[in-house]
């Protein structure tokens, strides 16, 4: 339709006056358009889901040797033993100083002193000993073990990479506070420093 507009005056008022004219029926009626998105026509050439990632099986766990198995069962066995020095004996020779180390802690869990020095002295006699079995019989022995007696463990240390062990040291530093032997453990701090002995915050704590 058409709207017309026809302007009249009356008393200097102005009025507008809207005439509809209905449009002839030649003019086409265009029909409305309606546009995709562009999120719609690019979806498909941008979006394209990732390829499958292919499912794979969980490795088997893989046995334990035979070695290792008997390392075990003689380990077993040296904690339960009656008689370590037969046990020691018989089967020392299979077991590795980590091994060993394992049966130190056991004995110092169960406070059998005792079988915790003699399985130590013998590790010592024949080699069975690392950083870590040091380190682990002076924590464990704790206050029942002497400065002496640790000073002498210490000493008997064949290499010297394992004497400025961090480990080993502050086990000693630690042994020697609880016993009262403050100065001694200030001075073999200095000594360890020049050998090569590289502190940690738990020496500065000892």
């Amino acid at each position: 339709m058409e709207i017309s507009s026809i302007l009249s005056t009356n008393r200097f008022q102005f009025h507008h006056h809207f005439i509809i004219h209905p449009l002839p029926s030649f003019f086409p009626i265009i029909p409305s358009i309606s546009y995709l998105t562009p999120r719609a026509s690019f979806t498909n050439l941008t979006s394209a889901p990732p390829p499958a990632t292919p499912f794979k099986e969980p490795n088997p766990t893989r046995p334990h040797s035979k070695s290792y198995l008997k390392r075990q069962s003689a380990l077993l066995q040296l904690q339960q033993s009656s008689n370590l020095s037969s046990s020691l004996q018989e089967l020392g020779g299979i077991l590795k100083p980590q091994d060993l180390n394992v049966v130190l802690r056991h004995f110092g869990n169960l406070g059998k002193w005792h079988h915790l020095s003699q399985l130590f002295d013998w590790m010592q006699q024949h080699g069975k000993t690392n950083g870590s079995s040091y380190s682990t019989y002076m924590k464990v022995m704790g206050k029942k073990l002497s400065p002496v007696k640790a000073l002498a463990i210490y000493n008997g240390i064949p290499d010297k990479p394992t004497k400025v062990n961090v480990f080993i040291c502050n086990s000693l530093l630690s042994c020697l506070v609880r016993n009262g032997k403050f100065d001694s453990g200030i001075k073999l701090f200095d000594k360890m420093k020049q050998e090569g002995l590289t502190p940690d915050l738990v020496t500065y704590n000892t």
